[in-house]
C-alpha cells in the first residue's frame, strides 16, 4: 500500500485551517501539522517528513507565506502551493518570485483543493525542475 501524501498546512485562520485539514483527511491525505506562523512551519520542516506545504500568504507574524515559500525553495526539495484570499496583481506577481507549485484562491471546494494537489499523474514527480 502506498504511503499517503504528508501535508503541512500553514494558515493563520484556525477555522479555515481546520476546514482544509478535514477536507484533506477526507480524501486520504495525512496532515503532518497545522500551524499559524512562519516559525512554527520552519520547525516542522526541520523535524518532520513533509511531502507538500499549503501556505497562506498572510500569516500571524512578521514573516509572510511568501517568506516561507522562499525558505522552502532555498532549503528543501518540497513542493508548496499558496492558498490565499489575495488574488490582486501585486500579490500574485510577488508570489511568483518564489516559484510556487500552485496558487489556490479561497474559498474553494474539496474537489478544487484535490485537483490542485493532484495536478500531475504522480505527486512524487510534482517538483520544480
Amino acid at each position: 500500500m502506498e504511503q499517503p501524501i504528508r501535508i503541512l498546512i500553514v494558515e493563520d485562520n484556525v477555522i479555515i485551517a481546520d476546514d482544509m485539514q478535514s477536507m484533506l483527511e477526507e480524501i486520504g491525505y495525512e496532515i503532518v501539522d497545522n500551524v499559524i506562523v512562519y516559525e512554527q512551519a520552519e520547525e516542522v520542516l526541520k523535524t518532520q517528513q513533509v511531502d507538500l506545504v499549503l501556505i497562506d500568504i498572510i500569516l500571524a507574524s512578521d514573516k509572510t507565506g511568501i517568506d516561507l515559500g522562499k525558505h522552502i525553495r532555498e532549503n528543501y526539495d518540497i513542493p508548496f502551493i499558496f492558498v490565499t484570499s489575495n488574488s490582486d496583481r501585486a500579490t500574485v506577481e510577488n508570489a511568483k518570485t518564489v516559484k510556487p507549485n500552485g496558487y489556490l484562491v479561497k474559498p474553494f471546494t474539496t474537489s478544487v483543493l484535490w485537483s490542485s494537489i493532484s495536478a500531475k499523474d504522480s505527486f512524487k514527480e510534482f517538483k520544480i525542475m
